[in-house]
C-alpha cells in the first residue's frame, strides 16, 4: 500500500468518525481512542476546542515526532546483540542448545545487559520473534538458548537428515543387521521410531516398546515394522530414538500412537496384551 492511499484511506475513516459521532463523543472518540492530540484535531480541520482537556504524555509524545539519537542507538544495539546470538548460537551448536554468557554479549556488542533486566527483558522478547528460537530464557549471568535444529549447520550436518549429531560414544549401531523385533526382546522405555529415509522432526514417544507389549494379532498388523532393519541409534531431541529402514514415518507413527494408547479401545485390545500377558510372557523368557 503506498503512502498515498495510506493517507486517502485515514481521511476516509475521519469523515466517516465524524457523520458517526459529534460534539463531546467525537472528541472523546479521537482524542481518547484514536490517540489524537489537541493539536492534531484542530489540524484535520475539527472545531471541538470547547472539549480540549489536558494532553498526556503519550499524545505529546506520539505527536511531536522527535527522534532521540540516543534511543535510536539503543535500538541498534538491541538488533545487532539479537543477530550475535542468533549466528553464534545457530552456528555454534551441536544439540539444538546453547548458552550466551552476558559478557560475551557486551564484549562484542557495547551493549551493557548484566544487572539491566528490562533489558533482558526486551532481548528475550525479540529473541522469541525469531523463526530460528524455539525456547529462550534468562539465567542469572547468561541467556539461554534452544534453537530449531533446521537452522543450525552442525546438526544437519551430523544427522544427515537433520537427526542430531553424535558424540563418538554414541555413533549409529554399525552392522551385522538387526530387526527391530530381535531389538525389543527385551524392553525399551521412552523410545522414539523414524524412518531412516525420512525426516521426522516431532515422532511419537512411546512408553514401553517390547516385543511382549503385543498381542499375536497386533503382532501380524505390525510384521513390517517390526521386521524392519533398525538403521540407528542414537539419543536425540525427545530422547532414544531408533530409526528403521524401509518404513515410512507415517506407519511408524500409528504404531507408536497404538502403543502409547492413542488408538480405539477396540484396536488396543486388539493389538496391545494386557499387563498379565506381559508379565506371563516376560516369565517364560527368564526360564529360557
Amino acid at each position: 500500500m503506498t503512502g498515498k492511499r495510506t493517507e486517502e484511506l485515514l481521511c476516509r475513516v475521519l469523515r466517516c468518525i465524524n457523520q458517526l459521532e459529534s460534539g463531546q463523543r467525537l472528541y472523546r472518540c479521537l482524542h481518547d481512542s484514536v490517540g489524537m492530540s489537541n493539536a492534531e484535531i484542530e489540524e484535520a480541520g475539527y472545531t471541538l476546542c470547547e472539549y480540549y482537556e489536558k494532553d498526556t504524555p503519550r499524545h505529546v509524545a506520539a505527536a511531536s515526532g522527535i527522534q532521540y539519537a540516543s534511543l535510536e542507538k539503543l535500538q541498534q544495539q538491541a538488533k545487532e546483540a539479537v543477530e550475535f546470538i542468533i549466528q553464534e548460537g545457530t552456528r555454534s551448536t551441536e544439540m539444538g542448545d546453547w548458552e550466551m554468557p552476558f559478557s560475551k554479549l557486551e564484549e562484542e556488542t557495547g551493549l551493557r545487559v548484566t544487572g539491566q533486566s528490562y533489558l533482558q527483558d526486551m532481548l528475550c522478547g525479540m529473541l522469541t520473534e525469531r523463526v530460528e528460537v524455539s525456547l529462550v530464557s534468562t539465567g542469572e549471568s547468561s541467556f539461554d538458548v534452544t534453537y530449531c535444529p533446521e537452522y543450525c549447520p552442525m546438526i544437519q550436518e551430523g544427522k544427515g537428515r537433520g537427526r542430531i549429531a553424535q558424540e563418538p560414544d554414541k555413533m549409529p549401531v554399525p552392522a551385522p543387521v538387526q530387526m527391530l523385533r530381535d531389538l525389543i526382546a527385551s524392553p525399551f522405555l521412552e523410545v522414539c521410531l523414524i524412518s531412516e529415509e525420512e525426516f521426522y522432526k516431532d515422532p511419537q514417544i512411546i512408553p514401553e516398546l517390547c516385543i511382549d507389549a503385543l498381542t499375536e494379532a497386533g503382532k501380524e498388523e505390525w510384521a513390517d515394522v517390526l521386521d524392519a532393519e533398525v538403521g540407528q541409534i542414537y539419543m536425540g531431541l525427545k530422547g532414544l530414538e531408533v530409526s528403521l529402514v524401509g518404513v515410512e514415518n507415517a506407519r511408524l507413527e500409528a504404531f507408536s500412537s497404538v502403543l502409547a494408547g492413542q488408538c480405539s479401545d477396540e484396536l488396543h485390545e486388539k493389538w496391545v496384551a494386557d499387563t498379565e500377558e506381559i508379565y506371563l510372557a516376560r516369565i517364560q523368557q527368564l526360564k529360557r
